[in-house]
């Protein structure tokens, strides 16, 4: 119940009594002070943002300990050279070949036997 019918409620009971008892002048009934308005608003709350509220900055303890990556073995490196085979046409045969010297490591496995610096020709 709020305080102004509380208060009105009061003061109709309290005439009431006086009118009861005869209006008598001996008798007195406390009577509540006026109040300044019929009821007393709460003071109003103030309006929620409607900004979203700041992330708070994480802080040390709060961040999960970073796991380590799981070691993978690097795959091995692509070979260097053909594969070795007993002669030219054995290298041939197989798809390889030619080999020229200074460029190919494979040129010294095999014979050159004209001299042009190019072994498993064609």
């Amino acid at each position: 119940m709020s305080f102004a019918i509380a208060a009105v409620l009061g003061l109709c009971y309290m005439a009431g009594a006086i009118a009861f008892n005869g209006g008598a002048e001996h008798q007195t009934v406390p009577v509540p002070a006026p109040t300044s308005g019929l009821a007393e608003s709460p003071t109003p709350s103030p309006e929620p943002s409607r900004t979203p509220a700041a992330e708070p900055e994480p802080t040390e303890a709060s961040q999960p300990e970073p796991q380590p990556e799981p070691a993978t073995e690097a795959p091995p490196p692509p070979p260097e050279t053909d594969p070795r085979f007993g002669t030219c046409a054995e290298a041939i045969a197989a798809g390889y070949g030619p080999y020229v010297r200074g460029q190919d490591p494979e040129y010294d496995w095999y014979t050159d036997r004209d001299s042009d610096g190019v072994v498993c020709e064609r």
